[in-house]
């Protein structure tokens, strides 16, 4: 399994925020959740496509979802004891960790269900075929889900 995204490209996202080995969130613990979170996207996407994904643009889709979803642990790792409160009113003016999880999970759902395929990658193909004999001129019959044929 590969990661889709790298420590970098995390710590890049942490605007402010400097991890070393001297912080709560030390690189090998960044490190466990990259690979984590590719884990995650991997469970999400597996019976769908075949892995590894090799498309760039796709890759690079996953790679965001990646970004946000490791971002999100580090920040609910550094803010355990600072419960932020959530601002009232209906306009959101910048995208928070909180929510940018929520959409990159949303992504994760969409690309399970079927809403939303990854560009460049043929989904695969995962029709069930079975075969039963009869006792009538030994015919048989192929099943594709719930239909019969």
């Amino acid at each position: 399994m590969a990661d889709y995204c790298t420590t970098d490209d995390v710590k890049d996202n942490l605007k402010d925020i400097d991890l070393d080995a001297n912080t709560v969130v030390p690189p090998t613990v960044l490190a466990d959740i990259v690979t984590q979170v590719s884990a995650l996207i991997d469970v999400h996407i597996q019976g769908k496509y075949t892995l590894p994904i090799t498309d760039t643009t796709a890759l690079s889709f996953l790679e965001l979802i990646a970004i946000d979803i490791s971002v999100y642990r580090v920040t609910k790792i550094l803010q355990v004891k600072n419960a932020l409160p959530v601002p009232s009113g209906n306009v959101v003016q910048d995208i928070s960790h909180g929510s940018a999880y929520r959409e990159a999970m949303n992504m994760l759902k969409g690309l399970l269900n079927g809403v939303v395929d990854l560009p460049n990658e043929a989904p695969k193909n995962n029709a069930v075929f079975s075969t039963s004999t009869t006792t009538d001129n030994d015919a048989f019959v192929i099943q594709k889900g719930e239909e019969q044929w």
